[in-house]
């Protein structure tokens, strides 16, 4: 069983005060601290080149187009369905989208939090709070729009299903639903509710609860995931598969530890003192946290170990691995003076590591969108491998161009690119010369731009660069230019540079 709440003294409750009142107010400056630093994040956060066709996803999803049959999407079909109901809410552009994303954390943040002051004292509660919160690049990451932060919510809720340990039925209905949605949204995060599936059925096999298990992953898949790829099984298997697999021949790289250190400096140090605190007898981690443990382990090996592997693939499992290790670090420190020291280490070494910060970026984002909705007739959609500008200027786009800049192919026939909402380097031209198209906006960066022939990711062939890059100067104009973005209108429109 797991050990009951800290007695009010020992959670440090100061003698004289009000308990109440002293609580709101370190809620409410709790609160006050996620929030500071979570819309610095929001409007501060560097741009990732994959928040553009997350967005124009989410956007083509809430005007009833589906993934996979009506437009490509490398993930499961889910998020953005889920994304675009919130996007309603704070808005289909560059900041609305990141909002979508922080509503998530921070509601991971109250969720762990609130267990942890109720289940083990108001320190621990306030020490996941500061743990999460200077942990930057978990900030950074779990507040630009990308599925970080709702996978993160939904694989802690199922952490907190298992240890507050409710009937084995509740838990096997809960953590099937709670994972098919979350590997619905995010694909890398299903090792983890498969391992935890197995675990709650060894541990209480029965007829009845191998008929539970058995039964509710199998009719939540079939209701909230069969019908997308049934919709279009081949786009499917390309888009949210096959894809990921013929890019590794170009992705050979492999993560090591000092990559991962910066993701959450606190979480490496928690772990490495977790062995010495097992052999010494100080913690033990009894059920269910050790099947949480080893669940949390094995995802964090599938998404580290492949080839080709990003630093931030660990993101989504971060608020669950510090929520369970401020359990034992609870259990361990019972006194809140050592608790207290521990968690300042753990402050502390986080803030070494900073968050990748771009203060100019929203506003050169805003400023390209402006050009756009000035320049761009509605009659003609957007085109340009800078995705988030359409984005936030409400641009129409065509169905190949939700997934820019990957969504050009040298390696398929045009015909079956279509089929799979994809462009030839020939259609990009064509595209670009038509005379409706006014305005081409790209990324500066060059390696942003139209460079990858999908789906291996092989660079595009220097002729068709040149291609393009010859309509542009004939036909084009730059017309504004700056870290992020290069705007090209077409000559015929030229006119003086917004003020």
């Amino acid at each position: 069983m797991l050990p009951s709440p800290i007695p009010e003294g020992a959670a440090g409750f100061d003698a004289g005060k009000s308990p109440n009142r002293v609580d709101a107010l370190l809620v409410i400056l709790a609160a006050a601290l996620y929030a500071t630093v979570a819309l610095f994040m929001v409007f501060n956060g560097a741009l990732n080149i994959d928040e553009g066709f997350y967005g124009l996803s989410s956007r083509a999803a809430m005007q009833g187009l589906l993934p996979y049959r009506d437009f490509g999407f490398t993930q499961p079909p889910l998020f953005p369905y889920i994304n675009g109901a919130v996007m309603k809410l704070t808005g289909f552009g560059f900041i609305g989208q990141r909002l979508a994303s922080a509503l998530w954390a921070s509601l991971t943040m109250a969720l762990g939090s609130a267990w942890l002051w109720r289940r083990r004292g108001r320190l621990a509660g306030l020490g996941y709070v500061a743990i999460m919160v200077s942990g930057l690049q978990w900030m950074y990451f779990a507040h630009i729009g990308k599925t970080n932060a709702i996978a993160g919510f939904l694989v802690l809720a199922a952490v907190i299903v298992l240890v507050s340990r409710p009937r084995i039925g509740v838990q096997i209905f809960a953590t099937s639903l709670l994972g098919v949605v979350a590997t619905g949204c995010r694909l890398p995060v299903a090792p983890f509710f498969v391992v935890v599936w197995a675990g709650l059925l060894a541990r209480n096999l029965s007829p009845g609860n191998l008929w539970r298990a058995v039964l509710w992953p199998a009719l939540f898949g079939i209701l909230l995931i069969a019908p997308f790829i049934a919709a279009a099984p081949d786009s499917f298997r390309f888009w949210a598969l096959d894809i990921h697999g013929e890019s590794r021949g170009v992705r050979n790289w492999h993560l090591d530890l000092p990559s991962l250190f910066p993701l959450s400096p606190a979480l490496c140090l928690m772990g490495l003192l977790l062995p010495f605190a097992l052999l010494s007898g100080r913690v033990k981690v009894a059920r269910p946290l050790d099947l949480v443990l080893l669940g949390l382990f094995v995802a964090l090996v599938c998404n580290v170990l492949p080839t080709g592997a990003y630093p931030e693939y660990p993101a989504p499992f971060i608020p669950s691995f510090i929520f369970v290790l401020s359990i034992l670090l609870a259990d361990m420190c019972t006194s809140p003076r050592w608790q207290s020291l521990a968690l300042m280490l753990f402050v502390l070494i986080n803030l070494t590591i900073r968050a990748p910060i771009d203060r100019a970026v929203y506003g050169e984002t805003r400023k390209a969108a402006e050009y756009v909705r000035r320049f761009q007739r509605d009659s003609y959609p957007f085109v340009g491998s800078a995705s988030i500008v359409a984005l936030e200027a409400g641009a129409p786009v065509p169905d190949w161009l939700v997934m820019a800049p990957f969504c050009c192919t040298e390696s398929i026939p045009e015909g079956a690119a279509a089929k799979r909402h994809l462009a030839t380097p020939d259609k990009i031209a064509r595209l670009m010369a038509d005379p409706r198209c006014e305005v081409f906006v790209m990324y500066t960066l060059p390696v942003r731009n139209f460079v990858w022939s999908m789906p291996r990711f092989v660079p595009i062939s220097e002729s068709a660069v040149a291609r393009w890059k010859a309509i542009l100067s004939q036909g084009y104009t730059l017309e504004y230019g700056d870290g992020s973005y290069a705007v090209f209108i077409r000559r015929s429109l030229y006119s003086q540079p917004l003020k």
